[in-house]
């Protein structure tokens, strides 16, 4: 009879990546800059919520 033997994976420590956003927007109006702040806090937020993320 064969003989198997298993080989464990070795664990991976979870590594941090650094990560950046990129928020834009097209005109100098007020609708425009109140976008720019929204999704500026949408990318930050998702950032901090996420432990395998450091924002630089």
């Amino acid at each position: 009879m064969k003989k198997i033997t298993k080989i464990e994976a070795n664990q991976k420590e979870e590594s941090i990546l650094r990560v950046a956003a990129y928020a834009r927007v097209s005109t100098d109006e007020e609708a425009q800059l109140v976008s720019l702040k929204t999704q500026k806090a949408h990318y930050e937020k998702m950032i901090a919520e996420n432990k395998s993320y450091t924002f630089n």
